[in-house]
């Protein structure tokens, strides 16, 4: 009985010790396992804003590279990034991809309703509408001038 005894001491620190070296690795790359992370961010899912820029910022973690819209985006060492975002009239579509040193992705998706400013003028789209907006100008003009003579 003594003999059998003896044996399973050296069983069981060896056990012990796999299990607290398995502990320890797992403890210590957990950040790893963990994939990306995006900790905050200045934006929701569905959004509507009235002006036509927008500045993002946010934090992530566990992240070795960033991409809004598929275009890399730099992040300072302790993860806080912020970037200027322009924004069409309507409905915008934001995507960002964040990709660990593993290789693991995950993507995040947002909707933003852009109103537009009302005062920014926007450069015609064809030859025929800057000829009607020169003529509209002109014709203002005109009617400005025809007033002052009265």
């Amino acid at each position: 009985m003594q003999h059998k005894s003896k044996k399973r001491y050296p069983q069981f620190f060896l056990l012990f010790f796999v299990f607290l070296f398995s502990f320890y690795f797992l403890y210590g790359y957990r950040h790893y396992l963990q994939g990306p992370v995006l900790e905050d961010i200045n934006v929701q899912k569905w959004m509507t804003l009235k002006k036509q820029s927008f500045l993002l910022k946010g934090n992530i973690k566990n992240t070795r590279a960033l991409f809004l819209n598929g275009r890399s985006i730099r992040f300072n060492p302790d993860g806080a990034f912020q970037e200027r975002i322009v924004l069409s009239p309507g409905d915008n579509l934001i995507s960002l991809l964040l990709q660990d040193r593993l290789g693991q992705e995950k993507k995040y998706t947002y909707h933003l309703f852009s109103q537009g400013d009302k005062n920014v003028k926007m450069y015609p789209r064809t030859l025929r509408e800057a000829r009607q907006r020169k003529d509209e100008q002109e014709q203002k003009e005109s009617d400005s001038e025809k007033q002052k003579d009265f």
